[in-house]
């Protein structure tokens, strides 16, 4: 009788562990497909995301090219104040260099005129 109660005992306790891992394992499948639609949302919120990155990255590229460009083509207007005096006193190398700088001015003044009027 002993064993017939002890049997039946852990007749119950496995059927109540069982019970228990099913529900364990649904709550689990559930969680899973949750986690499975978030992730898909997540995904297609980041290629919008990266595709938007990839554009502004184009446009600030295009951009810094630009400003080199432009800032290239001012270089002659610097240039006189950028070369080293060459044994002259500093007025006279002051004055020169900005007789060049308006001379330079001057020249790009008449080359956009010209510009302007073609």
């Amino acid at each position: 009788m002993i064993i017939e109660v002890c049997i039946a005992v852990s007749t119950i306790a496995f059927v109540v562990l069982v019970i228990f891992l099913i529900m364990t394992l649904r709550n689990s499948c559930a969680t899973l497909k949750k986690t499975k639609h978030t992730l898909t949302k997540v995904e297609g919120e980041l290629k919008q995301i990266s595709s938007e990155s990839v554009t502004l990255l184009k446009n600030v590229n295009d951009m810094t090219l630009d400003i080199k460009e432009k800032l290239e083509s001012l270089n002659f207007l610097f240039a006189p104040l950028l070369r080293p005096s060459q044994g002259k006193s500093h007025k006279t190398n002051t004055y020169a260099k900005l007789t060049e700088v308006i001379n330079y001015v001057t020249d790009a003044v008449i080359l956009l005129k010209k510009i302007k009027d073609k």
